[in-house]
């Protein structure tokens, strides 16, 4: 199926592994600076956990193939896309979308040393092979 493939940057890795002394759960928090401007922190964040995360938010899943092991702390900052068929000279509350920053797959690249690929591959998927209407109690 269509996928991203989470890889390695020929430039090299530029994330901070979390010293283990530290401890703690891993964590990737989400905050939106202003519309589309979003901030992901990351702690103690195993890359398929990441990868897991950037999944929520793109049209296709992401599968990590790094192959690195063990969390990392990172921050990222981009720039989401205008939504699907938001209006040419649209406005929001009353302003232009502001679009400047980094889309997602030029911050990983830039900000983290990985890189999104679009390809196919394989994917965890919930196939639901029998349904049945709930009898009345």
């Amino acid at each position: 199926m269509p996928m991203y493939a989470l890889t390695v940057n020929k430039g090299g890795l530029k994330l901070r592994q979390h010293d283990a002394a530290n401890g703690g759960e891993p964590w990737i928090e989400m905050s939106m600076a202003k519309f589309l401007h979003q901030k992901m922190t990351a702690t103690s964040a195993p890359l398929d956990y990441f990868a897991f995360r950037l999944s929520q938010m793109m049209d296709r899943p992401v599968v990590d193939l790094t192959g690195l092991h063990g969390g990392y702390d990172f921050t990222l900052e981009y720039t989401r896309e205008l939504p699907p068929g938001f209006p040419e000279g649209g406005k929001i509350n009353g302003e232009d979308p502001d679009t400047s920053g980094p889309t997602v797959f030029e911050a990983v690249r830039q900000q983290l040393g990985l890189a999104l690929k679009a390809q196919k591959g394989p994917v965890e998927v919930i196939a639901i092979d029998h349904a049945e209407k709930p009898s009345e109690n």
